[in-house]
This record gives C-alpha cells, sequence and structure tokens, in this order.
C-alpha cells in the first residue's frame, strides 16, 4: 500500500495538523488502523494522537481518499467526537469477545440436537394419544 499526501495544513487555532492522502492499494480497503499506522510511519507522527476521521472510497477504484487529524499533545485530542476513541476501544474489545464466541457456538450446537430429539419425541406421544383417544370418541358416540 502507498500513501500521496495532497495536503498537510497546520491548524493552530486547535493545536492540530489536518492531513488529506490518496492511499494506494491492491485487495481489500485497509482499515482505519492500518491507514493511521502507515501514515504516522511516513510522516513520523504518534499512532496514538493521530485519527482517521474519514475515507472516502470509490466504487471499483483502488484507491481511497483519507482526511486525518494529528495532535501534538493527547489533550488537544479532547475536541474530538468521543466516538472515535470508542471505536478505537471496541477493536480490542471485541477480538476478545469473538473468540469467546466460537466455543459458545460449539456448545450450543451440541445441546441442539438433544433438545430437538427430545421435542420430536414430545410431539409423536402427542400424536399417538390423539390418535388413540380419536377412535374412543367414535365409539362412545354410537
Amino acid at each position: 500500500m502507498d500513501i500521496k499526501i495532497t495536503s498537510n495544513v497546520e491548524n493552530k487555532m486547535l493545536n492540530r495538523k489536518e492531513i488529506r492522502f490518496q492511499a494506494v492499494y491492491a485487495g481489500k480497503t485497509p482499515s482505519k488502523d492500518e491507514l493511521r499506522e502507515l501514515l504516522c510511519k511516513t510522516l513520523n507522527l504518534n499512532p496514538s494522537t493521530t485519527v482517521i476521521v474519514n475515507v472516502d472510497q470509490t466504487y471499483g477504484a483502488m484507491s481511497s481518499n483519507v482526511l486525518a487529524h494529528s495532535y501534538a499533545k493527547a489533550q488537544d485530542m479532547s475536541i474530538e467526537p468521543k466516538h472515535f476513541e470508542k471505536r478505537k476501544s471496541k477493536k480490542g474489545a471485541g477480538d476478545a469477545a469473538e473468540a469467546q464466541a466460537p466455543e459458545q457456538k460449539k456448545e450450543e450446537k451440541k445441546e441442539a440436537p438433544a433438545e430437538k430429539e427430545e421435542k420430536a419425541h414430545e410431539k409423536k406421544e402427542h400424536h399417538q394419544k390423539e390418535k388413540d383417544e380419536a377412535p374412543k370418541e367414535e365409539e362412545k358416540k354410537e
């Protein structure tokens, strides 16, 4: 993956750099984390104070236009919307939850056939009782 910096503007009011770049890649669209890491390596920025704000991709194109904000201090990042920070934290927490989920699904699958057999057996018994009771009712009517 390659990046080409299209604009690097310093916003002194907000103590940040507003960086626009084009990412060219092969295959699937890179994640925001991958884009942030590559940008930080290219421009020698701190990954913990750099936020990918927007990734615009044209359908079918193997490139994306990206907007990133890079702050000098972590304190200055309080300007950024809180959901950007939540997205970062969900990635790590989601991996642990995903690792546990397949194990739970396997256990559920093991239990499911036994439950299905039990329900099927109950249905058969219920239908058999109905069949047995139907002739008795007819005999009573006669």
